[in-house]
């Protein structure tokens, strides 16, 4: 049965969003780099075919994007996130460096500590590429255990999020929105590699029974069109009070009905936006409407209306794949853009 839903205008007044874990959490990640092992991978293969290499030897990437089908060349140049952001931060977070051959043929490795390696990564999937990444991964099983909770208030998530990091239970997140007329419920699939599945210190009006899945056809990864798309990150606490307004522009712009899939969502450490000074963490959404090819066209002014009020409300526009949309191009902060 699917879950009640509660008037959107919940703010953060109606739950504080993890009260002390919004400054503990940041770095509680256990997972030491000792424990992560460097693979060397083309940057021009797939997730989904890493995924079947690493699966074979009791492994995977450290973080997975949602779409698996995409290169790491295209996800890693937009700074994506993904399945454990909420613990370890975007997915560059697991490039430890990159290899490419020079002119002459000489091997060239830029590191992390190198001054050019943010901006190398950036450059991945502009121009053809035979780069090599050393990639962290971790031995986790391919199957890992799932739960299937809902909440009626965006605060509540947030603060539950934000405490399941900071204790670390569930190494799997990913979350969708899904819009109603000042509604929004979101509803989550939280999982780890087979240990006990605890929730009894989260607020969700519904969870399932722990039920085993095979990582590689995880239920939450449908195959998005693609399109504009418009990400977003609004800072925590702030943010939450700028939600209603934002539901509000997507109910008078009449894109509801095309979110029916719901939006994604995820709380992000600091770490994962740079050039943000302050140490906070950020609430991200990714809107992906569905429309028909005759409704296209008028797509993008509705999208750039809604990248204008939430930039007003404080949020910083993120990439969310390989194109730049011209019309968002002199939007603040970094352009909204096309997976294709």
């Amino acid at each position: 049965m699917p879950p009640s839903e509660m008037n959107a205008s919940a703010t953060c007044a109606d739950a504080d969003p993890g009260g002390s874990a919004l400054a503990q959490a940041a770095g509680s990640d256990p997972l030491s780099r000792a424990a992560m092992q460097p693979v060397t991978v083309s940057a021009g293969q797939t997730w989904a075919r890493l995924c079947a290499e690493l699966a074979a030897i009791g492994q995977r990437p450290l973080i997975l994007p949602e779409d698996l089908d995409t290169t790491l060349a295209e996800t890693l140049r937009v700074d994506e996130f993904g399945d454990s952001s909420h613990l370890r931060g975007s997915i560059r977070e697991s490039v430890r460096a990159i290899q490419q051959r020079t002119g002459d043929g000489a091997e060239q490795i830029i590191d992390r500590c190198d001054p050019n390696f943010m901006s190398r990564l950036e450059q991945l999937a502009r121009t053809p590429t035979s780069e090599q990444l050393c990639l962290d991964v971790i031995s986790r099983p391919q199957r890992l255990l799932l739960r299937r909770c809902a909440w009626t208030s965006v605060p509540e998530f947030i603060r539950d999020v934000l405490i399941d990091a900071a204790i670390y239970q569930h190494e799997f997140l990913r979350a969708r929105l899904f819009f109603g007329s000042k509604k929004c419920v979101v509803r989550a699939l939280l999982g780890s590699y087979p240990a006990p599945l605890d929730v009894s210190f989260l607020r969700p009006v519904t969870a399932t029974e722990a039920e085993a899945v095979d990582l590689s056809q995880d239920p939450s990864r449908p195959k998005w069109p693609s399109g504009h798309w418009l990400s977003f990150c609004l800072p925590l606490p702030d943010g939450l009070r700028a939600w209603p307004e934002l539901g509000l522009r997507l109910e008078e712009q009449g894109l509801i009905n095309s979110l029916a899939r719901g939006a994604s969502s995820i709380a992000v450490l600091p770490r994962a936006l740079p050039g943000n000074a302050a140490s906070r963490w950020h609430f991200r959404v990714v809107l992906r409407p569905e429309v028909s090819s005759s409704e296209i066209d008028s797509l993008l002014p509705r999208l750039r209306l809604i990248a204008e009020q939430a930039c007003a409300l404080g949020a910083s526009l993120r990439p969310t794949g390989t194109r730049s949309d011209p019309a968002l191009a002199d939007l603040p902060g970094t352009i909204a853009q096309s997976l294709r």
